[in-house]
């Protein structure tokens, strides 16, 4: 079992997002008392799961991008002569 401050620290957010995250269900956790307890295969879990949404958004974006020519050399800078 792992504190608050530990899980934060894997999933690189702070504590108080972990909390919400907790409260909103996301993350299983034990109560003891005050203390909220998580198991590292559930922080794991949860890391895994949201490092492959976020890569399917950002191969997304890039197609996205490459649709629309984001990517395409821009035209040469037109000089002025004075």
């Amino acid at each position: 079992m792992m504190s608050i401050q530990q899980a934060a620290d894997i999933l690189n957010v702070s504590p108080s997002y972990l909390m919400r995250l907790l409260d909103a269900g996301m993350i299983p956790c034990e109560a003891n008392g005050e203390q909220r307890r998580l198991k590292l295969k559930d922080v794991l879990a949860f890391k895994r799961q949201r490092d492959l949404e976020r890569d399917a958004k950002l191969d997304e974006l890039v197609k996205l991008t490459e649709e629309f020519g984001g990517y395409d050399e821009p035209p040469p800078l037109e000089r002025h002569r004075k």
